[in-house]
């Protein structure tokens, strides 16, 4: 009795693809790309219970999320969540008031920009435009 015939799947790039499946990783043009020089790889990392405490110790004596998730190499999403997950509360984004927002303004109207702003203010230059929209500044 005949198996493979009419009825079979034909043969595809599969079997031509297993073979090679073994070479290094080549770019379109050039030699072998070694997995440690590949860009967008992220090495996921567990905290232990240690570092996780400490962490969230750290987050609640003042330290922000960008700096510690710099400090134990996750995302600062990661942290947030982390802090969040242990029942306790992330710290709202950063606002300006008073004295500190009209000096703001001023300082933007004076011609800075906005990065600029936020490097002096330590808060991304993201933050200061929402502020300046919230106030009814346009930005230019």
């Amino acid at each position: 009795m005949r198996l493979r015939g009419s009825l079979s799947n034909p043969p595809t790039g599969f079997d031509d693809l297993s073979r090679t499946a073994n070479l290094p990783n080549r770019t379109a043009e050039g030699p072998p790309v070694e997995a440690s020089n590949r860009q967008g790889c992220r090495q996921l990392r567990k905290l232990t219970p240690h570092e996780l405490e400490s962490l969230i110790t750290e987050y609640q004596d003042g330290a922000t999320a960008r700096d510690l998730a710099a400090k134990y190499g996750i995302h600062r999403m990661t942290v947030t969540r982390h802090i969040q997950r242990s029942g306790h509360q992330t710290r709202p984004v950063r606002s300006f008031e008073g004295d500190q927002l009209q000096q703001l303004i001023a300082d933007y109207r004076a011609g800075n920009s906005t990065n600029a702003l936020g490097r002096k203010y330590g808060v991304a230059g993201s933050t200061v435009s929402r502020t300046l929209r919230q106030h009814g500044i346009g930005l230019r």
